[in-house]
């Protein structure tokens, strides 16, 4: 019997000692910093396998990205092409810049007429 009685001490021993382990891991776990560090350590390899896939897709569309970014610079320097191209026409005598100037003018006398019209109607209250 204290062969029995000594081995199922020991059997509830070894069962305490997994069960404090398991409840330190979970305690630990549960902490701050515990969870602070799965956090990062999903980011990032969220952002590693982002990363990854954005070259995959880079290194297939290598066209469509020149095109892009072609596009984006000329957008950007739209302003100082549209004055270069301005100045050499007017250098060839073409005056595109006066057509502007008066195309421009003609709309704004337009607006004005129509705000006049607007202003000398009539307002009927009911």
């Amino acid at each position: 019997m204290s062969a029995e009685l000594a081995k199922l001490r020991q059997q509830r021993d070894q069962a305490r000692a997994d069960f404090t382990g398991r409840l330190d891991r979970a305690r630990h776990d549960l902490t701050g910093d515990a969870v602070k560090d799965r956090i990062l350590a999903d980011l990032q390899h969220t952002g590693i396998r982002l990363a990854n896939e954005t070259i995959e897709i880079a290194n297939d569309s290598r066209g469509i990205i020149a095109g892009t970014l072609t596009v984006l610079a000329v957008y950007l320097a739209r302003k100082p092409i549209g004055e270069a191209v301005l100045s050499a026409w007017e250098r060839k005598g073409k005056g595109l810049k006066d057509d502007l100037v008066l195309k421009t003018e003609s709309i704004q006398k337009k607006l004005l007429r129509r705000r006049k019209k607007k202003i000398e109607k009539p307002q009927i209250d009911h």
